[in-house]
C-alpha cells in the first residue's frame, strides 16, 4: 500500500564533515603524538557512552568552572552522549596508560566539554576545540607527564 503522506526528510540529509568530528580530530593527535616521540609515547581515544553519573558530574563542573551566558551553542544543561578518553600509553613501560582529558560530546557534536585536570573547556565549534587541545597539549603538566613516560623507558 502507497503511503499519501509526503516525505517530510530534507533532501540534504547527510553526515557531517569527518574533519569536524572532535573524535577524528583526537585520532590524528593520537598519531601525531606517536610521531614526535618516536613512539616512545603513544596515545589512544576510547569512546563509550556517557552515563548518567558523569552527566551530573559535567553539568556540575560547567556550573562552577563556566556561567551559563558564557556557554557557546548552549545555556541550559549540557547532555553529552558519548565520552572520548585521550589515553597516554608508553609502550616500553609494560604499556602503561594515563588518561589525561575526557571530551564529553552530545548527539549534535558540538558545543563538547573538555575536562582536563582541574579544568573545565567548553568548545561550540570546531576551530575552538582545536585552540583548547593546544592548550592542553601545551600545559606545563601535559610536557611533565610526557617527558616522565620518556625517561622511565630506560630504567
Amino acid at each position: 500500500m502507497t503511503s499519501k503522506l509526503p516525505n517530510l526528510w530534507p533532501e540534504d540529509l547527510g553526515a557531517a564533515p569527518a574533519d569536524e568530528l572532535p573524535v577524528v580530530i583526537l585520532r590524528e593527535q593520537a598519531t601525531m603524538l606517536g610521531e614526535r616521540t618516536k613512539n616512545l609515547v603513544e596515545a589512544e581515544v576510547r569512546t563509550e557512552p556517557t552515563t548518567e553519573l558523569a552527566r551530573r558530574s559535567i553539568n556540575i563542573r560547567l556550573d562552577r568552572d563556566i556561567p551559563p551566558w558564557e556557554r557557546p551553542g548552549t545555556n541550559i544543561t549540557f547532555e553529552p552522549e558519548m565520552v572520548h578518553h585521550f589515553v597516554l600509553k608508553a609502550p616500553a613501560i609494560s604499556d602503561y596508560r594515563y588518561g589525561l582529558f575526557g571530551v564529553y560530546q552530545p548527539a549534535s557534536i558540538y558545543p563538547v566539554a573538555i575536562l582536563f585536570e582541574q579544568q573545565t573547556y567548553l568548545a561550540g565549534s570546531k576551530e575552538e576545540f582545536i585552540e583548547h587541545l593546544r592548550e592542553i597539549f601545551s600545559a606545563e603538566i601535559t610536557r611533565k607527564i610526557v617527558s616522565a613516560l620518556i625517561a622511565q623507558r630506560a630504567v
